[in-house]
């Protein structure tokens, strides 16, 4: 069966990949930075392995790279994320809040996608997603606010973008992926889905992909956001 990894998969959307994927018989590697608490995760059954994994701490994405070698990832999903500073003002955001969310959401991804170079070649399907967001879009920002996520995310989307040129002579898909506005705890249970159907739209996209869609920016609903 094809092997998926999915990074933050103890709550929220990366639960729900974790579940969907391992419900249709796929070997599920999950991480969290707390494995003793991933209790949902731990009650799933089927092919979950968990993994402990800070995308934040370079440490522990080697220890997790060790732990896999050898392995075949079919599909990275760099789902880890966080938000801080959500409503504060653009001009008095603090320092330390910039770059705590910029180490999770767009430095963690790549460091993540570095480390498991080898595993996704070894993989038939060859992908490697990340997780973007509306809050992406220079385009569609027309209403300001939540200026540190939406930094961190626009960040992500040049990354992996880049990424998505250098390694496409490899035959490696990189394809940033929205799973919509969902309700879940990051969003204080605000939204227009819920995870399971966010998440459906989101699998039946990666099913989809290919190398030609390599740097491309796509919601759940298979529409391309610009960015």
């Amino acid at each position: 069966m094809p092997s998926v990894l999915i990074s933050g998969a103890n709550r929220g959307l990366g639960f729900e990949f974790a579940r969907q994927y391992a419900a249709d018989g796929w070997t599920v590697h999950a991480t969290a930075r707390n494995p003793g608490a991933a209790n949902e995760l731990a009650a799933l059954g089927g092919d979950v392995h968990i993994h402990q994994l800070d995308v934040t701490q370079q440490a522990s994405i080697d220890a997790l790279a060790a732990g896999l070698k050898g392995w075949s990832i079919d599909v990275l999903i760099a789902n880890s994320g966080i938000i801080k500073a959500f409503d504060t003002p653009i001009d008095v955001a603090s320092h330390r809040d910039f770059m705590e969310v910029m180490a999770t959401n767009t430095l963690g991804p790549l460091a993540l996608a570095s480390a498991l170079l080898p595993n996704i070649m070894l993989g038939e399907r060859k992908l490697a997603t990340a997780l973007s967001s509306l809050m992406s879009s220079i385009t569609r920002n027309d209403w300001g606010t939540q200026h540190v996520y939406r930094a961190s995310k626009t960040a992500l989307n040049a990354v992996w973008t880049s990424l998505a040129r250098e390694w496409r002579p490899r035959g490696i898909a990189c394809v940033l992926i929205r799973p919509g506005y969902v309700r879940t705890g990051m969003t204080g249970g605000k939204g227009d889905l819920d995870p399971p159907e966010s998440i459906m739209g989101l699998r039946q996209v990666i099913a989809g992909l290919s190398l030609k869609d390599a740097g491309r920016l796509i919601g759940y609903d298979g529409k391309d956001l610009p960015w």
